[in-house]
């Protein structure tokens, strides 16, 4: 059995991808900081500020997704960017409502890492 490497550096790095765009997304999500310090009808000591810990998390996030999605656009050729347009709309889909809704879907190792699995594998599937 011959295993094709472009495909095999595809669904890696599509997986790492959609990993790290699920927490980035959640990450901002729950963030709720004010830039300028003070949020309405919250008390100055209650409001979350921008960190240079938070900076560096956010900037690890968006290194990563960057250097993925090149992975993925390299070993693909040219319908990368209708894989990685699809992943990021699954990721927000996926997210959103539950980091609106106060919860945390990443609580639970098994979802942390099987939630990118499906999205993959359905991208993979619906992009061909």
């Amino acid at each position: 059995m011959e295993v094709d490497q472009d495909q095999m550096v595809r669904v890696i790095s599509l997986y790492f991808f959609t990993y790290f765009t699920l927490q980035a997304v959640g990450f901002l999500g729950s963030l709720g900081f004010s830039v300028g310090g003070a949020v309405k009808g919250k008390a100055p000591s209650e409001c979350k500020t921008l960190t240079i810990s938070t900076f560096v998390l956010l900037m690890f996030y968006l290194i990563s997704m960057g250097a993925l999605s090149m992975l993925v656009l390299s070993s693909t050729g040219e319908g990368g960017s209708k894989i990685i347009t699809t992943t990021l709309a699954l990721a927000i889909i996926v997210t959103i409502p539950a980091t609106v809704g106060g919860q945390n879907i990443y609580a639970s190792p098994i979802l942390m890492y099987s939630i990118p699995a499906v999205i993959t594998s359905f991208t993979l599937y619906v992009t061909g």
